[in-house]
């Protein structure tokens, strides 16, 4: 029995919320190894169209809510009405959650191949995506996902052989772990 599509949004608003959360203010940097569960439980099951618009509404909720910031930046360095900058935003965060929607579908896809290469190609995916994110047109490599452990010293160790991209890697390695896992006791 198909799963409405109504819930599969929920999920895909908790994750792009609890994404948002991880990163600074309010930084909340244990969520991130939770964030991304509730849309890898719901993007395998919906169509490969709808995954992709989970995982863009996802983003748009995350990147919104991370980088909200920028309309005061725009209204106060820039000059700009608020009313543009609300709009900018809302553009710019409309592009950058593509990125989430093309992972979403990434794992869409991926969801008939075995456990094992899931566990190891959904992060792979993840990861390349914040690179091209980082690296495409002039490139926005803020808000990437492994900077959302900025503050926990032990953690950040990793990025001293990944760099935050392996960081990235490992968040993602373990939000698909707790996924697998909890469909395996379900």
């Amino acid at each position: 029995m198909a799963v409405p599509f109504g819930r599969h949004l929920v999920l895909a608003c908790v994750s792009g919320l609890l994404l948002a959360l991880s990163f600074p203010l309010p930084h909340v940097s244990l969520l991130a190894w939770v964030a991304l569960v509730p849309l890898l439980i719901a993007a395998p099951q919906a169509s490969r169209r709808d995954a992709f618009v989970l995982g863009w509404i996802a983003g748009l909720t995350f990147f919104t809510g991370s980088l909200h910031w920028l309309t005061n930046t725009m209204v106060n360095y820039g000059h700009l009405p608020p009313w543009l900058s609300y709009a900018l935003l809302l553009l710019f965060t409309t592009y950058l959650g593509v990125y989430i929607g093309l992972f979403a579908l990434a794992v869409r896809v991926l969801a008939e191949r075995p456990a094992w290469l899931r566990l190891v190609a959904v992060p792979a995916v993840w990861t390349t995506l914040e690179f091209t994110r980082a690296h495409l047109l002039t490139g926005f490599p803020w808000a990437t996902f492994g900077y959302s452990q900025a503050t926990t010293l032990p953690l950040i160790q990793i990025a001293d052989t990944g760099g935050v991209y392996g960081l990235s890697y490992v968040l993602v390695l373990v939000n698909g772990a707790i996924t697998q896992a909890l469909a395996a006791l379900l």
